[in-house]
């Protein structure tokens, strides 16, 4: 957890801990992502499900809608956005602990803060 001074929680450790260790998913993640993505649309194209009846009836339904295209691409979207979470978050961050520093630097020189 963070340590506490005049009342007031620093988690810095914490929070940059918890981005790391979100950085370190995402990349997973996407590394895995982009194998099991390969892989479906390899046996797509293979269309293992046959010229028979049977296996155009199935071909007709799991193919409907471009279902298995809409799949990988939506999950790509997806894992892209938790991918780049990490940095947005990092980056949003370190704006707030500027801001706060600062404020805490005018506070210390007795300068006034404006309320909104």
């Amino acid at each position: 957890m963070g340590t506490s001074e005049h009342g007031v929680l620093h988690l810095g450790r914490t929070i940059e801990n918890g981005i790391s260790q979100w950085e370190a998913m995402a990349s997973d993640l996407d590394r895995a992502w982009r194998e099991v993505s390969a892989e479906l649309k390899g046996l797509n194209e293979a269309a293992p499900w046959g010229s028979g009846p049977e296996g155009r009836a199935f071909a007709s339904q799991y193919l409907r809608e471009d279902g298995p295209v809409r799949l990988v691409e939506s999950g790509s979207a997806l894992v892209g956005q938790i991918v780049a979470a990490g940095p947005l978050l990092r980056r949003t961050i370190a704006h707030s602990r500027a801001t706060d520093a600062a404020i805490a630097e005018a506070l210390a020189r007795g300068a006034k803060t404006v309320e909104a």
